[in-house]
């Protein structure tokens, strides 16, 4: 191969002056645009004859590189120069690393990174010649620490003799050693919620999204045309302003769209990230949508159908049992599990939080198997930390003080980053701790740490009646009720009268969330009662030797619960206490608080799977093989089918025709309908936000769904009358991705 010697000027003149302290610590890039992520060069400049672009050519990082193409030598090494110009300084007392990454058009190519006085004598500092070769790879040099203050200064990559080009990406310019970069890590807005392409209920909504890498700031676009949002500036209507916070409020007065959303239509937005200065690189951000419903949400749908799912040895969760345990929820119709994990303080005065695995610490390695057996099974996860004392006091006793607060926030944020990293759902980040909700400052700091940790929602369980208590619910995302609340003072009450206590316990939340916390929602984070008589009347504990066994009982509390709480619009669901991981637990000869293998499981069921209000309606699953089962039509470009590929249950599924580009397959069924709810599954492969499973009732579109979606359950109301029911799959006039389809399976129609 032919050798090249090169000598690009590269002069990086770097402000130093005025940069906050953050900016003197190991790895912190100096260099505004250091990345070319703007998909411009400036603020760089060049001289001499050297042409340069900014290009998409395999970056090695984000969506950019810079191209050099050398036409012309001069005299001299330093006759061409990129520059990066501004007053600088090289500081007493400090050294500074350079770092780029390289590649050149053929061969190998020497270069040469030298830090220097910018004048005459051009004294040079830790100068090193590089070789680079035609795939990317970082070089690096490092100064000695200045004796003295060099002013000004300059960074120069010189050129040699050859014309020829090259690529750079990823400039870094930064005070001490060298520092591996941190390619990987996002630069752009990610994680969106809700979620891209859904549907939404209210008409006011709270955007938020996981921040970039290196983002200080977050510019906010949203609109409802699309091209217009992922064209726009910071000079377009539709540009929402720049912001610290990673969440935004729409449809409410003061905020965009102070009117209200508007059911039946589709909002897009796009978040900007912006790196901290001076390396102000803005990366520009996907387009996300969602859609407001143009129906009222269906109040009878439980929304978060849980249990609470609890290990008693160290490494419970790891087991095949545990395993069957999971899917035997699900199959009950679970599709959220709270994962219950402790530790342990000496009492309530102690100060120091710790695992033991000498009792029902659960290991981080079991709770993180658990997490993706559940994302496996298709349920979400509500990850719940909690404390437990030694000698057997309550936790709701515990003590608070400075102290113990120091060691929660060690213990919490331990599990708040496994929560992170492994795409927990929910996080809680207490419960039932009672005596320490009045020091309000030190939750609301527990809270915002919690957050840096930890970018999804989370929720506090309060013990029943203590909830009111809790002064800073509105710095959390959810209120949370372990809802172990007295129902009657019999033994032996009738299930009319529990229903009664029920509704008068809801109104009583009701009246207090509207005078109080009227955009919050709330959650059962713990409830249940035992196999004993009596339960009803202290469902936190009622001691078994001394109460006979009742299974009614139990049962009967758990459809008093679900059958007036379900009609609460601002009551999201409940996680029964208690799942074991043995999925044999429970039954015949236990008395306290699991459901498994006895009647109250059989109650959850009933309303987890279906709505009771339904008499088990008509199901179509597709297992006849085919669509004789309802008098089905298909029609379009291409027609479903019934395929054995994919399935939710059973054997079969529904799935939509090969459509082509502005092509459609459609399935419809008309129905003679009582009035309730529809259910039923879908899965989706598709191109995101073009290619479409869309559902419609009588031509009105309800929900479309795009991208890569696994097995996912829906519910509509449906009034009385005849209707028509409409799955079609649409495409757009270009691109397919995926799988390019989409199926159905499983639907329930309120149909005698």
């Amino acid at each position: 191969m032919n050798r090249k010697m090169i000598c690009v000027a590269v002069a990086l003149l770097i402000g130093f002056m005025g940069i906050g302290q953050s900016h003197g610590q190991e790895g912190v890039n100096l260099l505004e645009n250091g990345g070319f992520e703007t998909g411009e060069m400036a603020p760089w400049t060049t001289y001499g004859s050297v042409a340069t672009e900014v290009v998409q050519e395999a970056p090695i990082e984000g969506n950019y590189c810079l191209h050099l193409d050398v036409t012309a030598t001069g005299a001299n090494f330093w006759d061409v120069g990129l520059q990066h110009r501004g007053h600088s300084i090289f500081e007493q007392g400090k050294k500074y690393t350079l770092s780029a990454f390289l590649k050149c058009g053929g061969g190998t190519l020497d270069i040469n990174f030298k830090p220097e006085q910018d004048g005459d004598p051009w004294t040079g500092y830790g100068e090193q010649v590089h070789t680079m070769t035609e795939e990317w790879e970082e070089y690096s040099i490092t100064t000695p620490v200045f004796a003295e203050e060099v002013n000004p200064a300059s960074i120069t990559l010189h050129i040699g003799f050859e014309v020829t080009d090259f690529w750079i990406d990823h400039a870094r310019f930064y005070e001490g050693d060298y520092v591996e970069p941190e390619l990987g890590l996002p630069q752009l807005a990610t994680r969106p919620n809700p979620e891209d392409g859904a549907y939404h209920e209210d008409t006011w909504i709270t955007l938020s999204w996981k921040p970039g890498a290196f983002a200080v700031s977050h510019d906010v676009y949203l609109g409802e045309d699309f091209d217009i949002v992922s064209d726009a500036m910071r000079d377009s209507d539709v540009y929402r302003g720049n912001q610290t916070s990673a969440s935004y409020v729409a449809g409410l007065p003061g905020f965009a769209y102070p009117d209200g959303l508007v059911p039946g239509t589709t909002y897009y937005w796009r978040i900007d990230e912006v790196n901290a200065p001076p390396d102000k690189t803005i990366f520009k951000g996907d387009v996300w949508s969602f859609s407001i419903r143009i129906f009222v949400p269906n109040i009878h749908a439980i929304e978060m159908k849980g249990v609470s799912y609890t290990a008693w040895q160290p490494d419970a969760m790891l087991s095949q049992d545990s395993n069957r345990s999971l899917a035997k929820a699900r199959a009950d119709g679970c599709n959220w599990i709270a994962l219950c994990v402790w530790w342990f303080q000496n009492n309530v005065s102690s100060t120091t939080i710790e695992s033991d695995y000498t009792r029902y610490s659960a290991t981080p390695e079991s709770v993180v198997h658990a997490i993706n057996q559940c994302h496996e099974q298709g349920m979400k996860v509500m990850l719940k930390p909690m404390v437990d004392c030694r000698d057997g006091d309550w936790r709701g006793d515990i003590n608070p003080s400075d102290d113990w607060f120091s060691a929660y926030q060690e213990f919490i944020s331990f599990w708040a980053q496994i929560a992170e990293e492994h795409q927990v759902e929910l996080f809680c980040i207490g419960c039932e701790l009672t005596k320490t909700v009045s020091w309000s400052s030190s939750w609301k700091n527990i809270i915002r740490n919690t957050r840096t940790h930890y970018t999804g929602p989370l929720i506090y369980a309060a013990n029943h009646g203590n909830e009111k208590n809790v002064g800073w619910w509105n710095d959390l995302d959810y209120i949370g009720i372990d809802a172990y609340y007295p129902l009657t003072n019999k033994n032996d009450p009738t299930l009319n009268e529990l229903k009664t206590a029920w509704e008068n316990r809801a109104n009583s939340l009701e009246n207090w969330l509207n005078s109080n916390w009227q955009k919050m929602k709330i959650v059962f984070a713990e409830v249940g009662y035992q196999s004993v008589d009596g339960t009803n009347r202290t469902p936190w504990w009622t001691d078994p030797s001394s109460h006979t066994m009742d299974f009614p009982e139990q049962a009967e509390c758990y459809e008093a619960l679900l059958s007036v709480c379900r009609e609460r619009s601002w009551w999201l669901g409940a996680f029964w206490w208690n799942w074991e991981t043995d999925p044999d637990g429970g039954g015949e000869d236990d008395p306290y608080w699991t459901p498994m293998n006895k009647p109250a499981e059989d109650i959850m069921i009933s309303h987890y799977q279906i709505p009771p209000d339904l008499d088990y309606p008509p199901t179509e699953d597709f297992e006849s093989g085919d669509f004789s089962t309802f008098d089905w039509m298909t029609y379009g470009d291409e027609y479903w089918v019934v395929t054995s590929d994919e399935f939710n249950s059973g054997d079969y599924s529904a799935q939509a025709g090969s459509a082509g580009n502005n092509e459609s397959s459609s399935l419809e069924v008309t129905l003679d309908c009582i009035g309730g709810d529809i259910n039923f599954y879908f899965k989706v492969s598709s191109e995101s936000n073009f290619d479409k499973l869309i559902f419609r009732i009588d031509g009105v579109e309800l929900a479309n769904w795009s991208g890569e979606l696994d097995w996912t359950e829906v519910s509509y109301m449906v009034s009385p009358g005849t209707h028509i029911f409409e799955w079609a799959y649409e495409k757009d006039g270009s691109v397919s991705e995926g799988r390019d389809t989409a199926w159905i399976d499983d639907i329930i129609f309120p149909v005698e």
